[in-house]
């Protein structure tokens, strides 16, 4: 006899490992139809439901999906029969009876997933509701109840029905960041304060780069000295009710402003001072060569050699310039004067110098061998961008070839007159082996 049980006809199953099944369904079937299947929530029909029928059902069918699924994939299966009757039963005797058990089995089947279906409706508590409006009365409406807990069908409302107040009305029209500001009470005063020079600027810009676009469009705008592309940093503070300041900051670069009631020019602070240009380092370098020199913003140059070494033991270590912005530097017989003066701590003290030469030694004799650790110093390079004659001011240290520690006093000065701007540093004989030269600028006042 086929009996049926109590329990759910479904199945929730959470994957403890990438497979594809097969998975026990848990519930008794009695076809293979009829099913409806789920993973992680999403239906599907990559499936197949494997059984051996006995009596009509089977109480060990499987289920197998057609793909591998993943580790904690959710797999939930419920039993969804089609509502039908497949034979007639005989018309008496014991057939009755064993035709009888075997159909009233999936009759009960039905009646179970049936009912599982209802429970998962909305369904009102028996004689609180009447029945929904009709098809023609609730097309396009919204579905609701009034103050008796009855249907109720309405209209979506529109936004014009809405009441709003006379002030948020002055907001939703506004087409800009800057009216929006303006409608919200920020008078253009207060606007410019916080933001630009007019408040054109700020009405031109979208909401979205306001405060990225708009600091540009307020340094581009602004007098004064002030940089002109890339992206800036504003700080806007107030000190007392009339007087605000702005700060704007470029890289290592910055500029300032005030207002007591209308912007002052642009002012750029920290113009004094040294600042890093550029560093650059020798591996078997023939020369290392500066060609970033700015006579807008620099009065000179000081450059800073690290450890620098020669390929070659007791070479010197020379300098050339240009007027021409770089390469070919100056080399004629007589394009240079120098002098040099050596103190050998536990050695011979060297000087040397020349009226006329085709390059200007700023140091002697500088050694290359292990624990020698190359040259190291200052150099100064005064007033370049005078049309006159470029000097240079040298201080230097480094061990000579003996192996003697040397303090180097020194200095050249190009002897036509030329506006300076670049500079190349090599060793008389042989490449530079390794070391690196600092490049910095003396602002201008």
């Amino acid at each position: 006899m086929a009996t049926l049980s109590k329990d759910t006809r479904s199945m929730t199953t959470t994957l403890g490992s990438d497979s594809a099944g097969p998975f026990n369904l848990g519930f008794r079937i009695f076809d293979t139809d009829g099913f409806e299947v789920f993973v992680n929530e999403v239906q599907t029909t990559d499936f197949t439901i494997s059984a051996s029928f006995s009596n009509g059902y089977d109480d060990t069918a499987t289920i197998t999906f057609g793909t591998e699924l993943d580790s904690g994939d959710v797999v939930d299966v419920y039993g969804d029969m089609v509502s039908d009757r497949e034979a007639d039963l005989p018309s008496g005797g014991m057939n009755l009876i064993a035709a009888a058990n075997s159909e009233l089995p999936r009759y009960a089947a039905m009646i179970s997933e049936i009912r599982d279906k209802f429970k998962r409706v909305i369904m009102a508590p028996k004689g609180d509701m009447g029945y929904l409006p009709s098809a023609a009365s609730r097309s396009g409406k919204w579905l609701g109840f009034d103050a008796e807990g009855d249907w109720v069908v309405g209209t979506p409302a529109d936004p014009g029905d809405v009441t709003i107040s006379s002030f948020a009305e002055t907001l939703l029209d506004d087409t800009s960041g800057w009216s929006f500001l303006y409608s919200l009470g920020f008078d253009n005063a207060a606007i410019n304060n916080a933001f630009g020079d007019t408040a054109d600027q700020i009405g031109n810009i979208d909401d979205t780069s306001l405060l990225h676009t708009g600091f540009h469009h307020i340094l581009s705008g602004a007098t004064g000295t002030k940089p002109t592309t890339g992206a800036f940093a504003l700080i806007v503070a107030r000190e007392t009710s009339s007087l605000i300041w702005q700060i704007a900051v470029q890289g290592s670069n910055m500029w300032v402003r005030s207002n007591t009631g209308s912007w002052s020019a642009w002012e750029k602070v920290n113009q004094s001072g040294h600042e890093t240009i550029v560093t650059k380092t020798a591996s078997a370098s023939s020369s290392l060569d500066f060609t970033e020199f700015d006579s807008s913003r620099y009065r000179g140059y000081i450059f800073y050699p690290s450890n620098l070494i020669p390929a070659t033991d007791g070479t010197s270590l020379i300098c050339r310039t240009s007027a021409t912005g770089g390469a070919p530097y100056d080399s004629g017989a007589s394009d240079y004067a120098y002098a040099f003066n050596e103190h050998v701590a536990g050695g011979t003290d060297a000087q040397g110098s020349s009226a006329a030469a085709a390059s200007a030694i700023i140091a002697s004799g500088v050694g290359s061998a292990a624990g020698e650790d190359g040259i190291s110093g200052r150099i100064e390079v005064i007033a370049p961008d005078a049309a006159t004659k470029t000097q240079f001011a040298c201080d230097l240290t480094y061990f000579e070839s003996g192996g003697f520690w040397v303090r180097c006093n020194s200095g050249l000065v190009r002897l036509s007159q030329a506006e300076v701007d670049a500079v190349s540093f090599q060793f008389l004989i042989g490449n530079i082996a390794s070391g690196a030269i600092t490049m910095v600028g003396i602002r201008k006042s």
